[in-house]
């Protein structure tokens, strides 16, 4: 597994390691501990039916909270046989190796020994290699700041030429806004009134109507109450009245009926505005 594989792992954005020999590209959804290997949800439904594999722990990798620690079991795997441990260490071609890989790859190498072995050997005189690679990393570092350093300059460029092509076309549209503002609120405020009196109405109404309900409601409770507790006197001269209360009640009704509040206001846009809003572009973009 490279440094970059190792990163992409810990930002959970690592392809499927099957698919990956197949030359397909897939998004890795499991991470199998044993194997230190990233599959897809494919794969990783068929690496865990075999019954060689029953014992290998697999987890979703989304729902994986230790990204870390997935990514520092790879370190010691091996990339050509996934689930094999770096034991070995080829002299002959540099590299750190699994068991297998001795008995396929370097089984000619006339150097291989036991990393342990490798690191007590190494020696103050390999320390040329280590300063190599340093200040090839230090040519690198150099170049990427000359490069970086380059596209910061050129992005301060643009972030000016932008600036002053904003503000153009910021005065240039105002000019055209400005009017069309000042008549858009002049419309809604006239718009705004109209609501508010429909508003206003249709609230009236509501609280005359809810007053009326109440009324009708408490003579059904008055209604009851006399009949449940009182004499057949005092029923007999309270029903009149409710039969006035209630056909009041009714031509009230019939009279809202006559009189109704609309809610609906309709909104005609003059034709020139609509076709100011077909306009698709106010001018061109020309990259040099």
């Amino acid at each position: 597994m490279t440094l970059l594989d190792r990163k992409n792992l810990e930002n959970k954005d690592v392809n499927c390691f099957s698919c990956s020999k197949r030359g397909r590209d897939a998004p890795g959804k499991f991470w199998c501990y044993s194997c230190s290997a990233a599959f897809c949800e494919t794969c990783g439904e068929f690496h865990t039916s075999l019954p060689i594999l029953a014992d290998h722990r697999i987890a979703p990798i989304d729902e994986s909270t230790d990204a870390s620690v997935i990514s520092l079991t790879a370190h010691d795997v091996c990339e050509t046989h996934p689930g094999k441990k770096l034991e070995m260490f080829c002299h002959d071609h540099d590299l750190p190796c699994c068991a297998t890989c001795t008995m396929v790859t370097h089984r000619k190498c006339e150097s291989v020994v036991t990393l342990e072995d490798a690191a007590k050997s190494f020696k103050d005189t390999d320390s040329n290699d280590t300063e190599h690679v340093k200040d090839e990393i230090k040519s690198l570092i150099a170049e990427f700041d000359c490069k970086l350093n380059d596209s910061t300059k050129k992005y301060k460029e643009l972030e000016a030429t932008t600036e002053r092509n904003e503000k153009e076309i910021k005065e240039y549209s105002d000019k055209m806004v400005n009017h069309v503002n000042k008549l858009r609120e002049d419309f809604e405020k006239t718009l705004a009134e109209v609501q508010s009196k429909k508003m206003k109405d249709i609230s009236n109404r509501k609280k005359e109507l809810a007053n009326m309900q109440s009324i009708v409601s408490n003579s059904e409770w008055l209604l009851k109450a006399v009949e449940e507790k009182c004499s057949r006197i005092q029923l007999l001269s309270l029903i009149p009245k409710i039969t006035k209360l209630t056909d009041e009640i009714n031509e009230k009704l019939e009279m809202i009926k006559k009189e109704p509040i609309t809610q609906n206001i309709k909104v005609i846009i003059d034709d020139s505005i609509e076709e100011c809003a077909k306009i698709d572009s106010i001018g061109k973009i020309i990259e040099n």
